[in-house]
């Protein structure tokens, strides 16, 4: 029998198991009277034929891989899983059990979910296999007891027991009223109703299924839970159902939305929907008083997270408008009512909160609690970094230098990072000093860093992967891989191996990751590149060119935005035909991937025009490159000069920046440039981040280079609303 008779012989046994299902939430004892509605088949996907005479077999391993991958791209899961069923590789078969419980058609079973999950501990996707899993789990034959083990158990890699996905916890809650376990049941059921996505169908049969168990305030919760994720026609059906004041406030919700003149009359002003409606009708009306006293009464805990996305959004609206017309109060009273215990808008609010306090309103006491708790509730370097340098302001402000001290020295820790710098400069200041960063000595990998590296699971397919040149599988694997990882030998074992396999993002990836875990890998973190020389024309110094690049591409010489920038110092192809004719370069868009030192030219020309045309300013060129030239100069009339002032003044500018994603951008090529000067001169140099926000004195520019507001840019954002308008994020911030 051939291999391929062999797969069909036992893909014919798979599918013959596989079809088989039980009914919808089987097994469940409900009310007597309670509807079971007929169980909806599992749409089996559609398998391409394949014809096996006329293909060449595959005998290497990357043949084997190449053919079963592009079967995926077709559809054709019975080849793939004839691949698994057969192969002798572990590799093999492995990454394609993974490919098929991740794929986006969703073919797998919950069998072959089960399987990925207990076999691939370490590889990426884990959390959306097991919230396959769960859904899957009802068209099983389990018993209600092996259902439970399953729902119950802790997948290695995530963070707590129990199920994840509402379907997940509506079959735990089926599970439990089948074994009597009533309340238990119930408080599963409520979860999964009233905090969940699943679509129509699926909503219309939990109803069917559990209608006698569910109340009037479960469905008012789920209405709100809908309204608040924009599914308004899915939360229709269930209108009748809710207790008449929720009603009322979900039909006034979705005409305020539409746009209606609706009148509030018998609905619930405590309603967090209508309320939010209200604080951003307000707002947009002028009335920001009346919104602003609205909204520091909103309480976002428990809201799903697109509703506080939405009340955060407005927060920071009227937040930066406050910034704008230095109301003060009005600021506090709006970071501090944040309402948030962890992540990063906690940390947002929290920094917010202690930072207006100190600065501007004089009440370092209220202050010091913010950032303490700031502190305690962040984990990154950069997040850990700036608490200790703002704790150590406040306590500079108490009259405490002692303890102003050790937290310059806690932030001055992490050196690589902004306010890490800064702390720096404060603590040789009151030496007499001069800051210096000092590179620590470049670890090569040994060979026993490799070995160690190589023998780790996920390796084995990583190579395969890589040999096989499935780029994309290559990387999203060696990222899983680096966050096992755990001594600097292998991060940079990994990131040598990236490298030489000409994946340069991948390796400052990579070293990125080791830098939170405070694993400075400092070639691979920070890689240096050739930077020409134009004859005739000014040049920036390298530091800051290669702190943009960093920042924009990661040296991927191949990156292409979703904007369409392009190559390393990430332009957009008008920008760079306009920056060439100025030059007086010839020019090509395909330039900007295929030859990057093409780029790297335009990109470092352009970067001292916007210097020059700022008049020396660092922080504003970097604004520019991130959000276009029209803002810095608009910012700096709405908030105030701050070249050729005071550092603290300087420091506040940046804080003001109203784009969360561009003042995290300048913060990072700033901080970049000090670690890239220290790089460039054998591995130390003094910290100049304190003249580098300042700089700027405003001579007479050494060319005449006018860029015109609103100018494409290259890696910037597309155009947004007003500078007192928070814009949707559009790039991760770091974590706290």
């Amino acid at each position: 029998m051939s291999v391929f008779d062999t797969r069909k012989a036992t893909l014919a046994i798979f599918m013959s198991g596989l079809l088989t299902s039980s009914p919808f939430f089987s097994g469940m004892a409900l009310a007597q009277d309670a509807t079971v509605p007929t169980p909806v088949p599992v749409p089996v996907p559609t398998s391409v034929p394949v014809d096996f005479t006329a293909a060449p077999v595959p005998t290497t391993p990357v043949e084997v891989l190449r053919t079963a991958l592009r079967a995926a791209e077709r559809g054709d899961w019975s080849y793939v899983r004839a691949t698994i069923a057969t192969t002798s590789d572990t590799r093999i078969r492995n990454f394609l059990l993974w490919r098929l419980a991740t794929a986006d058609s969703n073919p797998a079973s919950f069998d072959e979910l089960r399987q990925a999950l207990d076999q691939l501990p370490f590889y990426p996707s884990r959390q959306n296999i097991r919230i396959r899993a769960e859904q899957r789990l009802a068209l099983t034959t389990l018993t209600p007891q092996a259902k439970r083990t399953f729902l119950e158990r802790k997948e290695q890699g995530l963070d707590h027991a129990g199920p994840i996905s509402g379907e997940g916890k509506l079959e735990l809650a089926s599970v439990l009223f089948a074994l009597g376990e009533r309340e238990q049941a119930k408080k599963y059921l409520a979860d999964g109703w009233r905090n969940h996505r699943f679509d129509s169908a699926s909503q219309a049969a939990f109803l069917a299924r559990f209608g006698s168990e569910l109340t009037t305030e479960d469905h008012d919760a789920r209405v709100d839970f809908l309204l608040w994720t924009d599914r308004i026609t899915q939360s229709k059906p269930l209108w009748p159902l809710m207790s008449e004041t929720g009603r009322l406030n979900a039909q006034r919700r979705v005409g305020i939305e539409a746009g209606d003149t609706v009148t509030l009359t018998g609905v619930s002003l405590d309603d967090r929907g209508i309320q939010y409606q209200r604080v951003r009708n307000l707002r947009q009306a002028g009335r920001r008083a009346e919104a602003l006293s609205l909204l520091t009464q909103i309480d976002s805990r428990g809201l799903p997270e697109p509703g506080q996305d939405l009340i955060w959004t407005e927060r920071r609206n009227l937040l930066n408008e406050a910034i704008v017309t230095r109301d003060w109060q009005s600021a506090y009273r709006i970071a501090s009512t944040h309402g948030y215990q962890r992540g990063e808008r906690f940390a947002d609010g929290e920094f917010i909160s202690g930072w207006v306090a100190l600065r501007f309103l004089n009440q370092p006491t209220v202050a010091l609690e913010h950032f303490k708790r700031l502190e305690s509730g962040v984990r990154t370097p950069v997040s850990r970094a700036r608490a200790a340098y703002w704790l150590g302001r406040t306590a500079e402000a108490l009259n405490q230098p002692e303890v102003a001290q050790s937290q310059y020295r806690a932030a001055a820790a992490f050196p690589t990072v902004y306010y890490g710098q800064l702390a720096a400069v404060k603590l040789a200041e009151t030496l007499g000093q001069v800051a210096q960063l000092t590179l620590p000595p470049e670890k090569k990998a040994t060979q026993e860093d490799r070995d160690r590296l190589n023998g780790r699971t996920m390796m084995a397919i990583i190579n395969l992967l890589s040999e096989a040149g499935e780029n994309q599988f290559f990387r999203q694997f060696a990222l899983a891989l680096d966050d096992e990882l755990d001594t600097e030998g292998e991060h940079q074992a990994l990131s040598e191996y990236a490298r030489a396999r000409d994946e340069p993002a991948l390796a400052v990836r990579v070293a990125k990751a080791g830098l939170n875990r405070g694993i400075l890998a400092t070639e691979a973190a920070y890689p240096l590149m050739a930077i020409p020389r134009i004859v005739g024309y000014g040049q920036i110094e390298d530091a800051y060119t290669l702190a943009i690049t960093r920042q924009e591409s990661e040296f991927n010489t191949r990156a292409v935005s979703s904007a369409n920038a392009r190559g390393l110092m990430q332009f957009l192809p008008a920008t760079a035909a306009s920056q060439a004719r100025r030059m007086g370069l010839d020019h090509d868009t395909s330039w900007l991937i295929s030859r990057p030192s093409h780029n790297v030219t335009l990109g470092s020309a352009h970067l001292f025009d916007l210097v020059n045309n700022f008049y020396g300013s660092y922080a504003m060129a970097a604004a520019a490159y991130n959000a276009g030239p029209g803002r810095p100069r608009q910012w700096v009339q709405t908030y105030g000069e701050f070249r050729e002032t005071d550092l603290e003044t300087a420091i506040d500018w940046v804080e003001k920046i109203p784009f969360s994603e561009t003042r995290n951008y300048v913060q990072r090529v700033l901080e970049n440039i000090q670690v890239y000067r220290a790089r460039l001169n054998g591995g130390s140099a003094p910290i100049g981040i304190a003249d580098d926000l300042r700089r700027g004195k405003r001579p007479p520019p050494i060319f005449n280079v006018t860029i015109a507001a609103g100018a494409d840019q290259p890696g910037g954002p597309p155009p947004e609303p007003s500078p007192q308008t928070e814009p949707p994020a559009t790039e991760p911030k770091p974590a706290p």
